[in-house]
């Protein structure tokens, strides 16, 4: 029987580690330093991708086999962002968008272990009037008319700006996905 976590941090042998850069198109002609800087990038972007899943959507208690999905999925995020990035270097193009592996990672975690793609991820875009105290709410992705809200009030000289909340239900809803998946 194992004791531990899935999140403990054992000394790990060398091949793991050679498989672990391997998957992650990392030289593994690297010194030691740039294999343990690696590693902790690795281990960031999957406590980021958990920080989003609990900030966004309550998530803060994954099972054993969430656990390990999140972190072969946050390991795949990280070698398309290098290689990307590494495609800009070579075409001496700056970078082009901010990735965020952790955000992308937990999205892709909803989609493949619970079937949520990003675009069913329900929202609620709340315009909030620094100048006034209003909140203005808008169902769903719409941000037309949340964007022409801000511009409105920023008209009027009124300092505003929009921020992207998950409704309570859908939280309840990925509760109860999680819950019956894991009822053998």
């Amino acid at each position: 029987m194992c004791s531990g976590s899935i999140d403990d941090n054992p000394i790990e042998s060398t091949n793991v580690r050679v498989e672990k850069f391997a998957s992650l198109g990392m030289n593994l002609d690297a010194t030691k330093d740039e294999h343990e800087r690696m590693i902790k990038l690795l281990e960031l972007e999957v406590e980021s991708a958990k920080d989003y899943l609990h900030d966004r959507f309550g998530i803060s208690n994954l099972s054993t086999i969430e656990k390990v999905r999140l972190n072969g999925i946050v390991r795949e995020c990280l070698s398309q962002s290098m290689r990307e990035g590494e495609a800009r270097q070579n075409e001496n193009v700056g970078p082009t968008s901010s990735f965020n592996s952790g955000e992308e990672a937990a999205v892709r975690w909803l989609k493949e272990l619970y079937g949520i793609s990003f675009e069913q991820i329900q929202r609620i875009e709340i315009v909030n009037d620094r100048t006034s105290g209003k909140l203005y709410s808008f169902a769903g992705l719409n941000d037309d008319a949340a964007k022409q809200k801000v511009e409105e009030l920023e008209k009027q000289g009124h300092f505003a700006f929009i921020n992207n909340v998950i409704p309570d239900d859908f939280k309840e809803y990925v509760r109860r996905l999680r819950a019956n998946a894991h009822i053998i």
